[in-house]
């Protein structure tokens, strides 16, 4: 460790050197430096920032010194959307500005001279807004005829931009299947997107937030048809757009820009419909725009459960079919105001969720042990209601253009009832050999008494329901103040605050039956249980501060300093009511029932009832340090440093059992982030290099010597020997797009994971019993490496042929420790055995594309290898395929009947039990009819039209193989409309 900070501070200094030949010329005095003129260009009634009015610099005798243009992509101090353009001195004489703008009538303003004073090699003035006034004017055109093949995407830039009218969707698409059709990018079942790889942190909405973290409302309610284009870049924090420079604290992120024509006005879509096996689906949205608000509404009511989307979908396996029967019901609002003038922004959103989900599951597990595997059998019912309100925003205020006050506050809350029933039982031989039916053996896992089966064969047999009421309330605030101390904005000051609350309050009541079937003598262990846990809550509060100073118009030191606090309090308390008459193993007492408060509070079980009360205080003294050069030649660079000591104090009283003390805890973590990228080709092939180091404090619980035995098939331990993990990751990445090839992606890159002090939780497993213990260690030798490559490209010259290509390859060291005894008494006085896992993985998806006058036809192929291998006693490598492939179509019929469509097959191989070795063919399609002038569209969706999906997977992992079964969606057919209207203000 000592070396690698030695190793990292000479980095530092050698970094820091760099720009010393330059920083050690003389000084320009203010009249030998040029002087960079900004400033905007807006409506005159309106003051809507005006994109690409051309701003030209005149001598007093007009004659031309420098001309710019206004750009949505350019930002200074608080402003957008600016034009810059450069005198020769900072003593500026009397000049003019000439702004022109189609559409406007030319204006001509003076600027007094001025002498304008800054620290950088060049000097800042801010000028007054030019206000264009607007020109009629009427052109009429012959009529043309252009043939032309769309770019799908190119690079401005820093910036990848994809042109939605390049891609051919059907008819009732939203964004989603827009954006699971470009080349590059992943979209997850649960909202995730990646672009080559890159995970997008934020998805915006004409470059502002959109129903904020909640991104698959967005994603399944905006129709596609809406959408001019989308962009991703890397989005500078308030501070960084105020500079107009990068700052190491960009986000990642994915901006949708809507056509100009549903930028003002309303536009709604609503859709409905029905099908069989009782499917239906009602669907909302509105969305008003104006220069200066937008004001969003949607509602969505289904019992689908399901987001595919024929002829789209093409990441959908039969692995991630949701489970269950599930019946949405949610509505929300999004709201955008603005001022004329900029001074502040408010925006927020508010949402209501109500959502009735049941589900049965079966699962079949091989558990891999050293001398002999184990089998385990599961089923579990569970229905689930949930309602939530959501509600997040956030204000903006900047009252001068050096001063910005930023406040996001947001409130949730949520109530879950929640019922489940389940059976499970632990064999000493595969029950398959006796019973072939699942179904067969779950009834008799759960037949009283046990049967000769399960006296022959099972080590344990559990009967469990459970009825549990969990009330969930989160409040949180952030402020954040910056002020420019001078008007170059070299020197930036900044303050933040924030407060969140979180409060949990549980009742749960479970009746509990367990047996030995193989062990005659071994007492039936029956709990009827009732557990609370209120008030159950933590409050934190941080305060944070830095200062920014540049040195140049390249390079920062940034100083901070940040406290967080935190209280935690949780009470838990475990009542065993079996301990009552009435509520014993042969009552019939409702599950929920409970008698008077003196009376179950007498069966309190002190073993497994507990009571936490913690404090925490974070100090973190931090210097970054960076160079920031995004000119677009090839001099681009960027160095970020950051040298951060965070100093944690950690004070737990607890009481568990016949355990009554506190704990406490120091930690000084060193956790520093280098971050190195070097560009050129206008930022468009770049090299990037990237280390963090991570440090943690476990859980104090970890510490804790107790036992845990509520489950005696699971019963946990303390270690007050634990070690504070940390990790460390190493990201090296080349991107070689071309400029001269905009439709190009070519992106390879590598990840490494180190991990140290991993926390490891060692477990015994009994034979006899098929019980658990748990302790937890700290163990090293875990690590990741990971590597891929990402090309897409237009394969023949007319570009009617395109190619997109993501190969992926992984390998994994697990390191596990785990010993197999046949007594509970193991006292854990030696670590037990150490079990090394090395796991290797490589993935190739491939997507071709031909485009026919009429029609577009596509080819979709994946192919996964995964391979599992070990030293340990009795462990076999594991070498299996997951493969799909097939065809996809979309087409325009006659009577402009549209037709989408795909056809998938799904294959496993390699599995040891050879009915999960599958082929299940799926084929979904849709036809679609538009009717414009009425604003009609009609449906009908297919859904695994072969019937032969399978509501089986399999999985397989270190610890053994798992075969899981789930009641899913059964195929259907889907009729549905959608009606589209709009409404332009009056001119």
């Amino acid at each position: 460790m000592n070396r690698r900070i030695i190793i990292l501070a000479l980095m530092v200094v050698m970094l820091a050197m760099w720009p010393q030949g330059s920083a050690a010329k003389p000084i320009a005095k203010d009249k030998d430096k040029p002087c960079m003129v900004i400033g905007q260009v807006k409506d005159y009634l309106t003051h809507v920032l005006i994109d690409g009015a051309k701003v030209t610099l005149l001598t007093r005798d007009g004659v031309p010194v420098d001309s710019g243009r206004s750009s949505k992509n350019q930002t200074s101090s608080n402003l957008t959307t600016v034009y810059w353009v450069t005198a020769k001195t900072c003593d500026m004489p009397e000049m003019l500005l000439r702004v022109e703008a189609e559409g406007y009538e030319p204006a001509v303003v003076t600027l007094p001279a001025k002498k304008v004073h800054g620290r950088g090699s060049k000097g800042v003035r801010y000028v007054e807004d030019v206000l264009l006034k607007r020109q009629p004017k009427t052109i009429k055109l012959n009529d043309v005829v252009v043939k032309a093949t769309k770019v799908k995407f190119y690079h401005k830039g820093d910036t990848l931009v994809f042109n939605a009218d390049a891609f051919q969707l059907s008819q009732g698409s939203m964004l989603d299947g827009l954006i699971r059709q470009m080349p590059g990018v992943e979209l997850k079942d649960d909202g995730r997107i990646y672009v080559n790889g890159k995970y997008v942190e934020s998805l915006l909405l004409n470059g502002e937030d959109f129903f904020s973290k909640d991104r698959k409302i967005m994603l399944d309610n905006l129709p596609a048809y809406m959408v001019k284009n989308v962009k991703v870049y890397e989005k500078s924090s308030v501070l960084g757009e105020r500079l107009h420079k990068k700052l190491g604290d960009e986000t990642y992120v994915m901006d949708v820009h809507l056509k100009k024509e549903y930028n003002v006005g309303w536009i709604a879509n609503v859709e409905a419909g029905g099908g069989t096996h009782d499917r239906y689906l009602a669907r909302l949205f509105a969305l008003c725009f104006s220069d200066h608000s937008r004001v969003s509404v949607f509602g969505n009511l289904n019992n689908l459960n399901d987001d595919r989307r024929p002829g789209e979908s093409t990441t959908w396996t039969p692995e991630k079919m949701p489970a269950g029967k599930l019946t949405q019901r949610q509505a929300g609002l999004d709201y955008l105001i603005k001022q004329k003038d900029s001074k502040y922004k408010l925006s927020g959103n508010a949402t209501v969720t109500h959502n009735d989900e049941h589900t049965l599951t079966r699962q079949n597990t091989l558990n891999y042990l050293t001398g002999h595997d184990s089998w385990t059998r599961y089923q579990q019912q569970q229905a689930r209601h949930t309602f939530s309100v959501k509600s997040e925003n956030e204000w903006k205020w900047t009252p001068a253009k050096r001063t910005t006050l930023l406040m996001q506050p947001s409130l949730s809350w949520q109530r879950t009832r929640n019922r489940q029933a389940m059976v499970s039982a632990t064999f000493n031989e595969n029950p398959e050999d006796y019973v072939g039916s699942a179904t067969a053996l779950i009834d008799t896992i759960g037949r009283q008494p046990a049967g000769n089966l399960l006296r022959r064969i099972a080590a344990n047999r559990l009967l469990y329901s459970q009825l549990e009421k969990v009330d969930k309330l989160a409040v949180d605030n952030d402020i954040d103040f910056s002020q420019d101390l001078a008007e170059d904005m070299m020197t930036t000051f900044d303050f933040s605050a924030g407060l969140h609350y979180r409060s949990t309050k549980t009742k749960a009541f479970s009746h509990y039956l367990l047996d030995y079937p193989t062990l005659p003598t071994a007492a039936t262990d029956y709990r009827n249980r009732y557990a609370h846990s209120q008030p159950n809550y933590s409050l934190s509060y941080n305060f944070g501060t830095y200062l920014m100073y540049w040195f140049n118009d390249i390079m920062y030191i940034q100083p901070t300093y940040k406290i967080e606090l935190e209280h935690q309090h949780h009470d838990y308390a475990l009542y065993r009511l079996d301990q009552l008459a009435g509520y014993d193993a042969g009552s019939d007492t409702p599950l929920g029932t409970l008698p008077s408060m003196q009376a179950y509070e007498s069966t309190i079980d002190l073993q497994n009832s507990f009571w936490r009360s913690q404090n925490r205080a974070t100090n973190t003294f931090a210097v970054d340090w960076s160079i920031s050069r995004w000119h677009g030649d090839n001099k681009d660079i960027w160095v970020y440093v950051s040298l951060p000591l965070e100093l944690n104090n950690y004070n737990m009283d607890y009481r568990q059992a016949a355990y009554d003390g506190s704990l406490h805890r120091r930690a000084w973590f060193f956790n520093p982030t280098f971050i190195l990228r070097k560009m050129w080709d206008s930022q468009n092939k770049a090299i990037e290099f990237r280390y963090y180091l991570t440090h943690e404090v476990p859980d104090l619980v970890r510490f804790i010597p107790v036992r845990t035995d509520a489950d005696p098939l699971n019963v946990t331990l303390g270690n007050p020997d634990l070690r504070n993990p940390c990790t460390h990751f190493f990201l090296l990445k080349y991107d070689g797009y071309s400029s001269k090839k905009p439709d190009l992606i070519f992106s390879v890159w590598t990840r490494f994971y180190l991990y140290k002090n991993a926390l490891s939780m060692a477990y015994t497993y009994n034979r006899n019993t098929g019980a658990r213990v748990f302790k937890p260690y700290s163990v090293d030798g875990n690590s990741a490496f990971q590597a891929g490559v990402d090309f897409g490209t237009p394969v023949t010259r007319n570009k009617l042929l395109s190619l997109d290509t993501k190969t992926r390859f992984g390998a994994t060291r697990s390191v596990d420790l785990m010993t197999v005894v046949s007594t509970d008494d193991y006292d854990f006085t030696t670590m037990p055995a150490r079990s090394i896992v090395h796991n290797t993985w490589a993935s190739e998806d491939l997507k071709l594309e031909y485009k026919f006058p009429w029609m577009r036809l596509g080819l979709n192929g994946y192919v996964l290898f995964n391979r599992a291998s070990s030293g340990r006693e009795g462990f076999e490598t594991q070498r299996v395929w997951d493969f799909h492939y097939g065809p996809t179509l979309k087409a325009t019929l006659p009577w402009q009947v549209e037709l989408a469509t795909d056809l998938s097959i799904y294959s496993r191989r390699g599995y040891d039990d050879s009915s999960a070795n599958t082929n299940d063919v799926v084929w979904n399609a849709r036809l679609s009819k538009s009717f414009t002038k009425l604003g009609l569209t009609f449906l009908v969706d297919g859904f695994d039209m072969l019937h032969q999906l399978s509501n089986r997977s399999v999985t397989m992992n270190a610890q053994g193989r798992t075969e899981v079964w789930r009641n899913v969606l059964p195929n259907y057919v889907l009729f549905h409309v959608i009606y589209k209207f709009s409404k332009k203000p009056k001119k």
